[in-house]
């Protein structure tokens, strides 16, 4: 594959094409700080009471699009991702709950040193009325077997959440699972250093991209999908979208 940079301006390089091609020709980077595909795209069949009258079944939502039906998986992306690691670099990743244990044993290299949680202090209403409403994602932070991870003590003490509701109207670009900037910025600027190079080989919209250019870091971005690379392009030149 001839790696050509799709964009590639003030430390910001970015890729069009499959991580897992693009991936182990990048050299190495300091972190991987990423939102992958939850592989969670099927719908679900909910019977809904139509106000005492016949009752309905039929399938709705949990669709994310092409990009999460079939998607790479954790099992295949994380080893990629430990080879370009500098030594003492990390994996940061969110992934979904029901799945979690895919991320968790996808590479026996790696190991775990914290676990994160977006908290939302107005979750989506559950499409089943039964449960809790889906008020938290969470990850997992990584390090290979074995070594010392860097984490950016300058950057003050944090507790492993951060509280922050989901992109408003004027956040939002487009994107079906995009997250917001003030919690992609708290990742990068808490598991990277100034200067540093990270890369985020699901890029999406591109919002750890633009934490990245925010915080004075290098980021490589990866995306299968050319219509999110140019939002992501699109919001690299305007500059933080809030």
């Amino acid at each position: 594959m001839n790696l050509t940079p799709y964009y590639d301006r003030d430390g910001i390089t970015l890729y069009l094409g499959r991580c897992e091609d693009v991936l182990p020709q990048i050299g190495l980077v300091d972190a991987i700080i990423t939102d992958p595909p939850y592989n969670i795209g099927t719908p679900q069949l909910i019977t809904f009471d139509n106000h005492g009258q016949a009752r309905q079944r039929r399938e709705v939502g949990k669709d994310f699009g092409v990009f999460d039906e079939g998607a790479v998986g954790p099992e295949t992306w994380m080893p990629i991702a430990r080879s370009t690691l500098k030594e003492g670099g990390v994996i940061v990743s969110f992934y979904g709950a029901k799945a979690m244990e895919r991320l968790l044993t996808a590479d026996k290299d790696l190991q775990v040193i914290q676990d994160f949680h977006w908290i939302k202090p107005a979750p989506a209403v559950p499409m089943r009325s039964v449960g809790f409403s889906w008020g938290t994602e969470s990850g997992y932070i990584f390090r290979r077997a074995g070594e010392k991870h860097k984490h950016n003590n300058d950057a003050g003490i944090s507790p492993n959440w951060f509280l922050t509701h989901r992109c408003s109207n004027n956040e939002m670009v487009g994107h079906p699972t995009q997250k917001p900037f003030e919690l992609a910025r708290w990742l990068v600027n808490h598991w990277s250093f100034p200067d540093q190079t990270i890369c985020d080989p699901f890029l999406g919209s591109g919002t750890f991209a633009v934490a990245a250019k925010d915080l004075g870091r290098r980021c490589i971005g990866i995306e299968i999908n050319e219509g999110y690379l140019k939002i992501a392009i699109e919001r690299l030149r305007q500059g933080v979208l809030l």
